[in-house]
């Protein structure tokens, strides 16, 4: 967690915007609001997990990946390539 503050404050100072840390890494209102399409800017692709889903969910360029392993779910795996 030490080490993930100043790359995250390093990520948000660049676009000269206040956020809240506690809400930039657990917040799940975009995954609630289901946005048509739409994704963030800044990068090609964003993952997430710690939220189980039924099944994988991609918006935009958003990934959600957790499939409920934990709780008896399918255990999803994605393989990233440079």
């Amino acid at each position: 967690m030490l080490l993930l503050m100043p790359i995250i404050q390093m990520m948000f100072m660049e676009w000269q915007k206040d956020v809240d840390l506690h809400q930039v890494l657990w917040s799940r209102s975009r995954l609630g609001e289901r946005p048509k399409g739409q994704g963030i800017t800044g990068a090609d692709h964003f993952w997430f997990g710690h939220t189980p889903l039924r099944h994988r969910v991609d918006i935009g360029n958003l990934h959600y990946i957790d499939t409920g392993a934990a709780f008896g779910g399918e255990l999803t795996l994605v393989q990233l390539h440079n």
